[in-house]
């Protein structure tokens, strides 16, 4: 609400919101009386209808393989407040080795966050040479590859995703697939909006708990939240 609230906000030409519900937000914080603001939608949204249906950043095109993209945040340095939310450090080693033994069933893409890796080279458990090493296995494993680029092709692709990150909390309903959130709720940082997004995500805090998700709800389709994705995107999105 600080952001909505300023003078900045209040006296731009337009203000274009992604939603009603932003709109109404900004609406309530403002002391002035706006008359700038527009509903558009996400800019986002073009681009993701724009995208082609491209399995070749995929090892392999057979869909008996679900495809999964996991994509962990760059706040690996415990910061608080807003940036306090990367599970990579807990989860690396055993996403990338579970990923490794179910190549009968799933393949994997690692998508991380443009600023994980400077991030790795930065910390002292890590470093450069470790770094460079784990995404140069996830570049050439047999059902994993690492995805570094734009991302709406991927997303159209992709079965299902994995992530601790902060705008694909919306993003990703976008494509109204199963999506999991790995680490603690960031509700009390989001607004009605994310809020609502996070109601989306089946959440999980262990490689256990990736595994049921994958298995009952990629593999099975149990996707008990199939109905709220579609809601959210039918009166969000």
């Amino acid at each position: 609400e600080w952001g909505y609230a300023s003078a900045f906000h209040g006296l731009m030409w337009r203000y274009f919101a992604e939603c009603e519900d932003i709109k109404t937000i900004a609406l309530l914080a403002q002391e002035r009386e706006m008359q700038n603001i527009v509903v558009t939608g996400y800019p986002i949204y073009d681009a993701y209808q724009s995208a082609n249906n491209d399995a070749s950043m995929w090892k392999s095109a057979d869909p008996k393989f679900k495809r999964i993209i996991w994509a962990p945040h760059h706040s690996i340095e415990g910061h608080n407040g807003l940036l306090s939310f990367s599970t990579f450090l807990e989860n690396a080693e055993k996403i990338l080795e579970f990923a490794e033994n179910n190549i009968d069933k799933y393949q994997f893409a690692f998508k991380p966050h443009p600023l994980l890796l400077q991030a790795l080279y930065n910390h002292p458990k890590w470093g450069k040479e470790k770094a460079d090493a784990y995404y140069k296995s996830w570049e050439e494993g047999e059902n994993t590859t690492l995805q570094t680029g734009t991302y709406m092709e991927l997303f159209k692709s992709s079965d299902a995703m994995i992530h601790d990150c902060g705008s694909f909390i919306i993003e990703y309903l976008y494509t109204q697939k199963p999506v999991m959130y790995l680490g603690n709720s960031r509700e009390e940082q989001s607004n009605v909006v994310g809020k609502k997004a996070y109601a989306c995500h089946y959440h999980g805090t262990t490689i256990e708990e990736i595994d049921v998700f994958l298995d009952d709800v990629v593999q099975n389709g149990n996707d008990d939240l199939k109905t709220t994705r579609k809601q959210f995107y039918d009166e969000i999105l």
